[in-house]
């Protein structure tokens, strides 16, 4: 019997691969441009709900995509 360990390669890792990494980021940009589109909405009230003064959304809201 043949040992399959031997006879086919190995995936590259996902994690360290190139696709990996952009999909990564693209995720992470969309999740981001999301959270701060819908933080930029919220009115004082909710704001407060969430610990946030206006001045601090208003700031994190502003940020691009692609700043952590």
């Amino acid at each position: 019997m043949t040992d399959l360990a031997h006879t086919t390669r190995s995936a590259p890792h996902a994690s360290g691969s190139l696709a990996a990494r952009i999909v990564t980021f693209v995720r992470t940009a969309s999740l981001r441009r999301r959270t701060r589109l819908d933080l930029a909405r919220l009115d004082s009230r909710l704001l407060r709900d969430i610990g946030l003064d206006p001045m601090s959304a208003q700031h994190e809201s502003s940020r691009h995509f692609w700043q952590d």
